[in-house]
């Protein structure tokens, strides 16, 4: 009885230890993602920007899905090649998620944001 509790014990404390490092990898990716994001020129609200880059999207052939309120997700589909981003964005500017050239949305959407 007693090594159950052991084992079941250890077995908790090495899974609490897993946890914490996998989300201290995934908070340094953000932070370096953001790092490398578009930066946008002059403030915009929540809403100006999601319609700023759902708009662009579009103009550029991407099917775009509100995600979060402060997230959208674009896709290209092709017949041969399909590929999926996350646009995170705040007041600042915005990034994609995984991170990745895509000069023809990031152009739309640049495009439109000095529209706005």
């Amino acid at each position: 009885m007693i090594k159950m509790i052991t084992a079941a014990s250890i077995l908790m404390i090495i899974l609490l230890f897993t946890g914490g490092c996998s989300s201290k990898e995934e908070r340094v990716e953000s932070i370096e993602s953001i790092e490398k994001s578009t930066v946008i020129k002059r403030p915009l609200n929540q809403k100006e920007l999601r319609q700023a880059i759902m708009a662009g999207g579009k103009d550029a052939g991407w099917r775009m899905t509100e995600f979060k309120s402060n997230a959208v997700i674009a896709e290209s589909l092709d017949e041969d090649f399909s590929l999926t981003v996350t646009i995170y964005f705040d007041n600042k500017g915005f990034y994609f998620m995984p991170e990745g050239n895509i000069p023809d949305l990031s152009d739309a959407i640049k495009k439109r944001l000095e529209e706005e």
